[in-house]
């Protein structure tokens, strides 16, 4: 009876199990791989071909200018055509560049399943398979929204979807002709559209006609845009197609061009591309990303008719605010622990122990920071840090172990030793030190002193005259030390004071009557926890976490960076600043970055070379390819 009551219950599992196998669980057919190219305005896409069709996988269409949506309650897969829109990102290199003669058609790709998922385009069902999860839809469909076209003997599909959304805006407009000034004298511009008060806008073509039969170079050039504008100018984010020809008359180069542009607007980064035909047969492209005007990412490519799309990608990447493309790619940071700002470089080490630098470095000027080092405390400089076992690392060698501050020329250890870097003892019992260069300001006791140090082993001595090179008590009852552009000290009543002459205790005296050249600390603010000075600005941190700046030429007081001319509120809620050359880094307390002052050589960190009178975050992070 037992084995009777296992026999049925094995075939009613069995039952269940063949009923459970969902609809499209049938293999009705297979996808190859095909020799034809497809191109979607004028950028390729993997096609397969299904009984001697070309079909594309949908869901990749969501990269081309269309929105697919999968509803799985309905069991239906919505794409739509949205509205002219150009591919929003590049095809991988890897898909491109694959030479003609590695490529296998006719190849077993997918195998096609019988389903009763609904496939539809802008609302109307069209010819579509399910294969492993994804959708193949017949690419003659999208010729409901597009132009389509097949060259058998180059085995090439062009879907061009701009262009036709471009003529369907066109066709919509009430065709009103309209002169329109040009901005070369030697051009004429004409509009054909729609118009308001004999002005430019809305849906319409601007023709632009260039002819220069002068000296030099003799031409005619001809720009059509189709699109949507306002007051004379196509208006983002719609699409712009240009169609350009452009005939020289002498010269060298005879060639006719005939150049398709495309320009995206949906978003930031803006996509623009163009691919030029010449009437000799060659080629060109161009492929750019745009954010503010500024060009941030290009691709660089040569035709090559030994690959599968006629051409290949040589190099890509990012491109720095100086033109070229960067050697690196964006990565991941953590919340930042530390910043050091120096002359000309900023550096952000992360919780991760990760270090940046952005700004000029060996390699060259950064607008970025990129990465530099792993396993760090804090950066001092691109070759020079303090790593998270408290080691002092130059290079490949370590200097010293146990440290809790260092600079390239001085370090102070956790017993109290304060060093040069060479392991010259400079003093005990110290408790905080700060340094630029061999200036060296630090805290012995509840006194600060003060220190100038020769360097006579690397040849570098001070030609004044005076020596300086024995600690000199500068300070009585001081909390808190910085030596960056000028001494700030902290006393115990959180009062900053300051002083600028590297002779202190000397008798110098200042000729020029204007500059903050003290060789005795002033009063400068209250309620100071911490301050930081740079090139044209002393920087100081309320007990409440407050920044203000103030200008670092107060005997009289003069202008300081950006004009200012007093202490001036910054930025709340700050954890830690560190000034440099006419720029700083701030620390907040929320773990970001932030970037102010002069951006000469991209310092600042922020992708650009603007400068930031308001605090910038630094959100955007790189290491090496």
């Amino acid at each position: 009876m037992k084995k009777m009551l296992s026999v049925i219950l094995t075939l009613v599992i069995a039952l269940g199990c063949l009923f459970a196998v969902p609809a499209h669980a049938g293999i009705i057919g297979e996808v190859i791989t095909t020799d034809i190219v497809t191109y979607i305005d004028e950028q390729p896409i993997e096609s397969y071909n299904i009984n001697d069709y070309t079909y594309v996988i949908a869901e990749e269409l969501r990269d081309y200018g269309f929105d697919v949506r999968w509803l799985a309650a309905e069991r239906r897969l919505e794409i739509f055509e949205k509205g002219g829109s150009i591919p929003n990102k590049y095809p991988s290199a890897d898909l491109i560049n694959v030479r003609k003669d590695s490529y296998e058609k006719g190849k077993h790709a997918f195998d096609v399943y019988s389903t009763d998922i609904v496939t539809t385009l802008n609302g109307e069902t069209v010819n579509a398979y399910n294969v492993d999860g994804q959708t193949l839809i017949q690419i003659d469909e999208l010729s409901r929204f597009a132009y389509f076209s097949y060259n058998d003997a180059k085995r090439e599909v062009k879907i061009a979807k701009t262009a036709w959304y471009a003529d369907w805006l066109y066709n919509q407009s009430a065709k009103n002709e309209i002169s329109v000034p040009s901005e070369k004298a030697y051009g004429t511009v004409t509009f054909s559209g729609d118009a308001i008060d004999g002005k430019v806008s809305g849906r319409g073509k601007l023709t632009e006609v260039y002819e220069n039969k002068g000296e030099g170079l003799q031409f005619t050039e001809t720009i059509e845009t189709i699109g949507k504008f306002e007051d004379g100018k196509i208006y983002e984010p719609v699409v712009s197609y240009q169609y350009k020809k452009y005939v020289p008359y002498n010269g060298t180069d005879r060639r006719v061009r005939e150049t398709y542009t495309f320009n995206g607007g949906m978003g930031e980064p803006g996509m623009q591309y163009s691919v030029t035909y010449y009437d000799d047969g060659s080629k060109a492209r161009k492929e750019e990303k745009v954010s503010g005007g500024q060009v941030t990412y290009r691709r660089e490519t040569v035709y090559d008719s030994e690959y599968r799309f006629g051409y290949r990608v040589v190099n890509e990447g990012s491109v720095t605010p100086f033109g070229q493309i960067a050697d690196y790619k964006e990565t991941a940071a953590g919340r930042i622990t530390h910043v050091k700002a120096d002359s000309f470089t900023g550096f952000l080490t992360d919780e991760n122990g990760v270090a940046f630098a952005a700004g000029y470095i060996e390699a060259g000027p950064n607008a970025v920071p990129v990465k530099i080092a792993d396993h760090v405390k804090m950066a001092i400089s691109e070759t020079m840090f303090v790593d998270k076992n408290d080691r002092l690392i130059s290079g490949d060698a370590v200097l010293a172990e146990d440290i809790l501050y260092a600079s390239e020329r001085v370090y102070l250890k956790k017993d109290g030793g304060l060093y040069q870097t060479n392991g010259t003892l400079i003093d005990r019992n110290v408790s905080e030190a700060s340094a630029d260069g061999g200036l060296v300001l630090y805290i012995k006791g509840t006194d600060a002193y003060y220190v100038r140090l020769n360097f006579e082993e690397e040849g570098a001595k001070w030609n004044d005259g005076f020596d300086l090179s024995s600690p000199v008590k500068v300070f009585e009852g001081a909390k808190s030390v910085s030596r960056g552009n000028r001494f700030l000290i902290i006393d115990e009543n959180d009062t900053l004071w300051g002083w600028s002459s590297y002779w202190y205790g000397t008798p110098y005296e200042n000729n020029s009557g204007n500059l903050f050249s003290t060789k005795t600390p002033i009063k400068l603010a209250e309620q100071v926890a911490f301050a930081d000075s740079g090139t044209g600005f002393i920087a100081y941190v309320t007990t409440d976490g407050a920044l203000y700046v103030m200008p670092d030429a107060t005997e009289p007081k003069n202008k300081g960076i950006f004009g200012i001319t007093e202490p001036t509120l910054v930025m709340v809620e700050v954890a830690d600043i560190s000034a440099g050359g006419s720029f700083m880094l701030i620390l907040g307390k929320d773990g970001y970055a932030r970037a102010w002052g002069e951006n000469k050589e991209g310092r600042l960190g922020i992708g650009t070379t603007e400068n930031a009178e308001e605090p910038m975050m630094i959100l955007g992070f790189y290491e090496k390819k």
